[in-house]
């Protein structure tokens, strides 16, 4: 598992779907080394909650807001697990089954499996 800064570099959102009824939310997050995408679709409770965490832990009120601001990701791999506070030890996984803020620790170990 690793865990380091990136910086959110682009924010688009706009509708998707058969008849533009679904709405995402698309966060591009880049280091020195690399760059690496995620959409949230607000239509599922789980993406809007974990948007939510994403903005708050950046003190971003609009969307707009979020360019530029620094957070941390978690990768196992070459696949972006979640993220966290840029400060605090605080972090939400992106593929768990509720949306609830976990530590380092407890996040390493629900994806100890997955680091092998």
């Amino acid at each position: 598992m690793e865990i380091m800064n990136v910086r959110i570099e682009d924010v688009t959102a706009k509708l998707v779907g058969q008849d533009n009824d679904n709405f995402v939310v698309k966060v591009s997050l880049r280091d020195e080394y690399d760059s690496v995408d995620w959409s949230f679709r607000l239509e599922d409770q789980l993406d809007l909650q974990r948007l939510i965490k994403l903005m708050n832990y950046t003190e971003s009120h609009q969307l707009e807001d979020l360019n530029g601001k620094i957070i941390r990701k978690v990768k196992i791999g070459s696949c972006l697990y979640g993220f966290g506070h840029p400060i605090e030890d605080k972090f939400i996984s992106l593929l768990a089954k509720e949306c609830k803020e976990i530590n380092e620790a407890e996040f390493a170990k629900m994806y100890e499996d997955y680091d092998k």
